[in-house]
């Protein structure tokens, strides 16, 4: 299940966990999360920039490791979502419309894999710039 926490009115965080919380979980989660508000809806509305969901963060194996050591164990990922105000970075940001129970639900399907004989010609056919 996914919980939202306002830090702001521009600045969420996220958090994907198994379990519900408790009240003694989500006063603690207020505290590392410097006084956000827990949200008890199923989605936020608007447009928002977070990292991929193909890709947890540094930040997130950090964060998540911390609620572990507080004793909420439930917990498997945290990320922080942005209002969306400018350009983003595609490669590691992705844009996200109403984010709700499905921000980290993964769609993609892996493509095949491709073996290569010959790795100067397939570096000049895909301008891969290899040296």
């Amino acid at each position: 299940m996914i919980s939202f926490f306002r830090k702001s009115s521009d600045n969420y965080f996220v958090i994907e966990h198994s379990n519900k919380f408790s009240k003694k979980d989500i006063k603690k989660l207020s505290w590392i999360f410097s006084g956000s508000k827990y949200l008890k809806i199923d989605s936020i509305t608007g447009s928002y920039i977070g990292p991929i969901k193909e890709m947890t963060t540094p930040w997130s194996t950090n964060a998540v490791e911390i609620t572990k050591n507080i004793g909420i164990t439930s917990i498997t990922r945290i990320e922080c979502l942005y209002k969306t105000k400018s350009d983003y970075d595609q490669m590691t940001q992705s844009l996200y419309e109403n984010p709700d129970q499905n921000i980290f639900t993964i769609t993609k399907v892996s493509e095949p894999v491709i073996y290569i004989d010959n790795i100067k010609r397939y570096n000049n056919e895909e301008g891969l710039a290899l040296s």
